[in-house]
């Protein structure tokens, strides 16, 4: 969905892209749809970036609806989902089923630059199927996947996929977690530039494992790509013609002058932030001046209840 969204709308949507985290209700045929995050909580205006790395629904959904829905398949057709995918709102939380191997193969797409290439089985001895494939093919720009692909680096540093340090792939991979309602299915696929590892943990009868990816399909990844990167160290994601890395503030998105809490963003030329402003220029940041100075000029009393 991200991924249609830095697509379609190259020049509206960017990973510093301001979403409301509030209450939402959706209409739809089958009657008004309320997503909800899987703490239950609202976090209020958050960053495309964060909403990603964070796993936040609403702000996903409200994307998919300034996208337009029905693109959406599109997109992840020409990835590597080969099957059905229904047009509808809640398409963005993950509501049409997948495999495995369909969302693996989607994931290596984006690791591949936005070139598709067709999963190929391996015999006994390790070697490569010899049916015909379809050639490699470009689903998707260079810029966007290049794009999703920095936002999931991020999930590994900051956001779901933050365990994977215990195994020193938080700085070499990219990947997102995955949780269905119910803790039904748990899920975790991470990437280098040269290899991606899809785990899928969940029970044949659908019944609940009451576990998240992060919890338990996280490891398992883990475990299988620190061993296939002892055999083959990894390349170094690289950014693609067209792509300018801005210092913004983690938090707003705005471009930075200073260090704080600043990241290295990705954006396509032209999009990226123009106007370089501080912490203490936000507008947050200049009202909470404006009061404490207030305070200073003229004393009050504060009362409250507890401390």
């Amino acid at each position: 969905m991200y991924l249609a969204a830095f697509e379609l709308r190259a020049r509206e949507i960017t990973p510093s892209t301001i979403v409301p985290d509030e209450p939402i209700v959706i209409r739809t045929v089958g009657g008004p749809w309320t997503p909800h995050n899987i703490d239950r909580l609202f976090h209020g205006p958050v960053t495309v970036r964060r909403a990603l790395e964070t796993s936040l629904n609403i702000p996903a959904a409200l994307v998919a609806q300034g996208v337009g829905v029905s693109h959406v398949p599109r997109v992840a057709h020409g990835g590597g989902i080969a099957g059905q995918l229904a047009a509808v709102p809640s398409l963005s939380l993950g509501t049409s089923e997948v495999t495995l191997l369909e969302m693996t193969t989607a994931f290596a797409t984006v690791a591949n630059g936005g070139v598709r290439v067709w999963p190929t089985a391996l015999d006994d001895a390790g070697e490569a199927s010899l049916k015909p494939r379809p050639a490699p093919a470009r689903v998707v720009s260079a810029e966007s996947a290049f794009i999703v692909t920095h936002l999931m680096r991020g999930v590994m540093v900051r956001g779901t996929g933050g365990a994977s340090a215990r195994w020193g792939l938080q700085e070499v991979t990219a990947g997102k977690t995955g949780t269905t309602d119910g803790l039904r299915d748990a899920w975790f696929i991470g990437y280098t530039p040269d290899l991606v590892v899809g785990v899928w943990v969940g029970a044949d009868d659908a019944r609940p494992i009451g576990l998240t990816g992060a919890d338990i399909a996280l490891p398992i990844w883990a475990d299988v790509m620190q061993k296939g990167l002892r055999r083959s160290p990894p390349s170094s994601f690289t950014a693609p013609p067209g792509i300018v890395m801005t210092a913004v503030d983690w938090g707003t998105g705005r471009r930075a002058c200073g260090n704080e809490s600043t990241i290295s963003e990705a954006f396509r030329a032209g999009s990226e932030p123009q106007q370089c402003e501080s912490l203490a220029e936000l507008p947050i940041a200049r009202n909470l001046t404006r009061w404490v100075k207030g305070l200073l000029r003229a004393p009050r009393v504060l009362t409250g209840s507890g401390t």
